[in-house]
C-alpha cells in the first residue's frame, strides 16, 4: 500500500500531470453553476471585490476577468464603464453570458471560451481581475495563470486585482467539542488506546491524509501565538517559478494552552485597506481553513516555536509536510 502511495505521489509531482489533473477537476467542478452558490453567498468576498472594483476600475478601461465563472466580477467591472474580456474554459460561461444579458451589460463584456494561455489581447490591458484562490491559497494554479497573462497582456502601469497574498500556519487550541484526537490519544470508559500509536519516530498521520482536516474559524478557541505568515507574494512583481519549496517561521508562544495543531489559512489584499483573512478570529467565508494536526501538547507562554513546511510541489497540498519544535 505504501509503495502504491509513493507511486501516486511521484506521478502527481510531475507538473504537467498535476496541471492536467487540476484542469480536469476544474472543468467537472466549477463548470457547474451550482458549485458557485457558496461563492456568490460569500459576502466578505464579494464586498471586498466590489469595493476594489469601485476604487480602481474607471470608465473606458479594458479589463480581463480571468476565470470569470458565474460572471459576477465581470459584471461589476462593466457597471463601472469598463470593457471586459471575460475568460472561462468551462460550460459555466453560458450562465455568465446570461447574467450579463439579464443586467443589460452584454454590450460591455466580450466572452472568450478558452484557457487564459490561449487568450490574445486586442491591445494593452489596464486591469487583470481574478479569483483563482483555493482553500490552500495557491492550489488553483493562480500564480502560473495570472503571472503568465500579466507578462503577455498587461499594460506597463496596469493593475492586478487582487495582487497581495499571505499564507499562515498559526498554533491553535481548538474548542473542546471540536477536537479530533488521534486514536492512541483517546481515553474512554477505562480503555487505553495507546496500542494504536505509530512506531517510535513515525510522524502521526504521515502519508495517510489523517494529518489534515478542514476547520472553520469557530472551531478555534484561541491562537497560542501572534499570526505569523509562512509565505507572502505580490502578483504584480512575482515570477512564475518563485513559489518556494520551504516555508518557515520562528515565534514565541504568547498564551499558555493546549496545542491541537496549526491553522492554515490565507490573506487576500487589494491594498492596505481592502483585504480579508480566512482564519480564526475573522469573519467566515466560503473558504475553509485547514488544521495541520499534531498530537495534543501543553505549551507555556514564553516558549520558542519553530515551524517548518516542506512542499515538494508547492501547488499540490498533498505534497506538503510540516514539522515543529517547541523549547
Amino acid at each position: 500500500m505504501e509503495a502504491a502511495r509513493r507511486t501516486i505521489r511521484a506521478i502527481r509531482s510531475v507538473p504537467a500531470v498535476r496541471r492536467e489533473a487540476y484542469r480536469a477537476s476544474n472543468r467537472d467542478g466549477f463548470g457547474n453553476i451550482a458549485w458557485h452558490d457558496g461563492m456568490l453567498a460569500d459576502r466578505v468576498r464579494l464586498r471586498a471585490y466590489a469595493r476594489a472594483i469601485d476604487r480602481y476600475v474607471q470608465p473606458g478601461m479594458v479589463v480581463v476577468d480571468l476565470g470569470t465563472g458565474s460572471g459576477v466580477l465581470a459584471c461589476l467591472a462593466a457597471q463601472r464603464g469598463a470593457h471586459v474580456h471575460a475568460i472561462e474554459h468551462t460550460d459555466v460561461i453560458d450562465h455568465a453570458r446570461e447574467l450579463a444579458r439579464t443586467n443589460d451589460l452584454a454590450s460591455c463584456i466580450t466572452f472568450h471560451r478558452m484557457h487564459s494561455r490561449d487568450f490574445q489581447a486586442p491591445g494593452p490591458i489596464d486591469v487583470i481581475l481574478h479569483e483563482q484562490v483555493g482553500h490552500n491559497l495557491i492550489d488553483e494554479d493562480m500564480v502560473e495563470n495570472v503571472v503568465s497573462l500579466r507578462d503577455r497582456v498587461l499594460a506597463p502601469h496596469g493593475m492586478v486585482l487582487p495582487s497581495r497574498f499571505a499564507l499562515y500556519a498559526d498554533p491553535v487550541q481548538l474548542r473542546a467539542d471540536r477536537t479530533v484526537p488521534y486514536g492512541w490519544e483517546h481515553r474512554f470508559h477505562g480503555l487505553d488506546f495507546s496500542c494504536f500509536a505509530p512506531a517510535r519516530g513515525v510522524r502521526p498521520g504521515m502519508n495517510t491524509g489523517s494529518d489534515k482536516r478542514w476547520i472553520v474559524p469557530d472551531d478555534v478557541e484561541r491562537n497560542l501565538a501572534p499570526e505569523q505568515s509562512v509565505l507572502r507574494f505580490d502578483l504584480r512583481t512575482m515570477k512564475r517559478d518563485a513559489l518556494p519549496t520551504r516555508m518557515a517561521y520562528e515565534t514565541t508562544i504568547a498564551t499558555s494552552g493546549r496545542l491541537d495543531g496549526f491553522a492554515q489559512y490565507f490573506e487576500l489584499a487589494f491594498d492596505d485597506e481592502i483585504r480579508f483573512k480566512t482564519g480564526p478570529g475573522h469573519p467566515h467565508t466560503h473558504w475553509d481553513a485547514r488544521l495541520l494536526r499534531t498530537e495534543a501538547q501543553d505549551v507555556v507562554a514564553g516558549e520558542r516555536l519553530v515551524f517548518e513546511m516542506i512542499a515538494e510541489s508547492p501547488t499540490d497540498p498533498q505534497s506538503w509536510r510540516w514539522s515543529y519544535v517547541i523549547d
